[in-house]
């Protein structure tokens, strides 16, 4: 675990470029494997990325119904799903209910979920550095 986080910690000192002004008022950085994010958002302390940020090959399956505002995200071997609703603090994964820290959030147009959440929960993981203010997420590949 420990070389991933020096391989991503230099991946992201090379890729940083800074923050757009969306978010330059909290002067956090997002970078989903080794990418930055500019489309984020911070409820509450917790981090929520726009969920079409999410869809590349990298990511899981991604899924919303904006009649119910559910928000489902199914890993490539189908191994885990998880279904969050709008407004809603607790999630479903693989049929179990689950509290969250943070429901997902319909602002300005885009749907935006909690990163940390979905990303540990598929596998992959969140760290978080205090000094620079960098959220840093590595998804799971498959």
């Amino acid at each position: 675990m420990n070389k991933w986080f020096k391989i991503i910690g230099f991946v992201i000192f090379v890729s940083f470029i800074g923050n757009t002004s969306a978010n330059a008022a909290s002067s956090t950085s997002l970078f989903v494997n080794g990418q930055a994010e500019y489309d984020f958002i911070t409820v509450e302390g917790r981090t929520m990325v726009k969920l079409r940020s999410l869809s590349d090959s990298s990511w899981p399956v991604l899924a919303y119904d904006p009649k119910t505002g559910v928000v489902t995200i199914q890993n490539k071997d189908k191994s885990k799903k998880v279904q969050l609703v709008a407004g809603r603090k607790t999630a479903t994964v693989n049929g179990k209910a689950i509290k969250i820290d943070a429901a997902v959030v319909n602002k300005n147009g885009g749907t935006y979920v909690p990163i940390r959440f979905i990303s540990e929960t598929l596998g992959g993981y969140v760290y978080y550095n205090n000094k620079d203010k960098r959220v840093i997420v590595r998804t799971p590949a498959g």
